[in-house]
């Protein structure tokens, strides 16, 4: 499909002799093709049919029956976030014009209730898998101002940091400034450090941190953020502006008890639950809590998990290579590429949870404190 000079967009409709999964893989592993936006259509509004031609490597999915005005928008959306030129359905190697201003990447916020369940390594993860798309560009957020280790699992050296582009952003978002202060991982992933020292800056502040995430958002196309385990103000903005939030739990007590209370607190403040995906991390050789036993405290589905591995994990880490590039092909590495491409699902809508507002509305400060009673675990 053509959408004026110089771009082009495909889409995969019913493919009768082939799978469109199939399709849709055959054109992202074309070098001649992987840079243009694939727009695939879904049969059913099944998500496990999204899920699949999504990762398979589509860079959108609709589900029948089609919406034209939804339809326009979804080719227009790709369209912008295409940064390469396509001449001739070609994509071609130069860099081509400016970048068109773009109408706000998609925001990921990984949280956990309780330290040490694997928030950071699944968020670093993630957006490794999100770059290898190839498709899309990948900003990777570290948004503990203590003891962030994102550049550890990324074997990268801090050098700017995320206060440093907060005290430096004025206005509008500056895309050259903004790039300016990210770390270039080999995966293509843009990478904004904590401080390497607890003492090297104050954490950033919620307005301070609404102004960075805007601007990441307005430069690219997914900005994953490692939101931690702190329960302050800085985590009530995220989870009021991202289009989703991973909570991680392991399948201990302690972290099941604290994720429970964090879920009906923010219930409470009427976050919109169908955000919200919740990923049980097997963080032990045999969890004392079983998954039905988790689900039935938490009273919410548990939608990926990531099984137990007594070496990869710990080896990803301490060679600073993540998962899904030193083993692909290990049933960990599987599990994050299917969170990786649920979160590329649009989440339904819960008409009940509409009185929260968009995701990026600011907090209404006549509200109760989003994390009221909690302390630091």
């Amino acid at each position: 499909m053509d959408h004026g000079v110089g771009t082009s967009l495909i889409v995969v409709d019913r493919t009768p002799d082939v799978e469109a999964t199939t399709v849709v893989a055959r054109i992202k592993s074309d070098p001649r093709l992987a840079a243009i936006p694939v727009l695939a259509i879904a049969q059913t509004d099944s998500v496990d049919e999204r899920i699949a031609l999504l990762d398979a490597g589509a860079d959108d999915v609709m589900a029948r029956p089609i919406d034209d005005l939804e339809l326009a928008a979804r080719v227009d959306g790709l369209l912008l976030r295409t940064p390469a030129p396509v001449v001739s359905g070609v994509a071609t190697p130069e860099t081509g014009p400016a970048e068109p201003r773009r109408a706000g990447g998609r925001l990921v916020g990984f949280f956990a209730a309780h330290g040490g369940v694997g928030t950071t390594t699944l968020a670093v993860d993630t957006a490794v898998r999100l770059a290898d798309r190839g498709a899309a560009t990948v900003a990777l957020v570290d948004l503990d101002p203590w003891w962030g280790q994102v550049a550890t699992h990324l074997d990268l050296v801090p050098r700017a940091t995320i206060v440093d582009l907060a005290r430096d952003l004025n206005g509008g978002p500056d895309v050259e400034l903004v790039r300016g202060y990210a770390l270039q991982h080999s995966s293509g992933v843009s990478v904004y450090t904590s401080p390497p020292r607890p003492n090297d800056a104050a954490p950033l502040r919620q307005e301070q941190l609404e102004l960075v995430l805007e601007a990441l958002r307005g430069t690219y196309d997914y900005v994953i953020v490692d939101g931690g385990s702190a329960m302050d103000e800085r985590a009530q903005v995220l989870h009021v502006r991202a289009d989703r939030v991973v909570v991680v739990v392991s399948p201990e007590i302690p972290a099941v008890r604290a994720t429970r209370m964090l879920l009906e607190q923010l219930a409470e403040f009427e976050a919109p639950s169908e955000r919200q995906v919740l990923v049980l991390n097997h963080i032990f050789a045999a969890g004392l809590v079983k998954r039905d036993d988790l689900r039935r405290s938490l009273q919410v589905p548990i939608d990926i998990e990531i099984p137990y591995d007594p070496l990869l994990f710990l080896k990803a880490v301490n060679e600073g290579i993540p998962l899904v590039i030193g083993a692909p092909n290990s049933a960990p590495a599987q599990a994050i590429r299917r969170l990786a491409a649920l979160l590329l699902v649009e989440p339904a809508h819960d008409p009940a949870a509409a009185t929260a507002g968009p995701a990026a509305a600011p907090a209404d400060k006549t509200r109760k404190p989003l994390f009221r009673g909690f302390g630091r675990r």
